[in-house]
């Protein structure tokens, strides 16, 4: 290892021109944005669990659960939808939400 103050400019001058070529190959095509940054992926919808996507996404269901409470929802039947967002964090509608939006649209 070089512990070099030039060995550590070197090292950060690289990661920031890497950093900027990815940043604006993303931004000019949707393909590699969503080969590099990925989708998205439903976890729940309408109260139903998609097994496949939590293993898929390496979620347990402890994490899940965590989400869920924190989002206060007390069971899979509270959700509208829940969603691991590409940042890693999973986002959660709760059902009453969604309604109570719905109905004032209406009215």
């Amino acid at each position: 290892g070089d512990n070099s103050v030039i060995g550590g400019l070197v090292s950060a001058s690289t990661l920031f021109v890497l950093n900027s070529t990815v940043g604006f190959i993303t931004a000019r095509s949707k393909r590699a944005e969503a080969l590099i940054e990925g989708h998205p992926i439903v976890l729940i919808h309408n109260g139903k669990l998609y097994d496949a996507m939590l293993k898929r996404a390496n979620i347990t269901r402890h994490e899940l659960n965590s989400a869920l409470r924190q989002a206060g929802c007390g069971c899979l039947d509270d959700v509208q939808y829940a969603v691991l967002e590409n940042s890693g964090a999973i986002s959660v509608v709760p059902r009453d939400r969604v309604e109570e939006r719905g109905m004032r649209d209406e009215g």
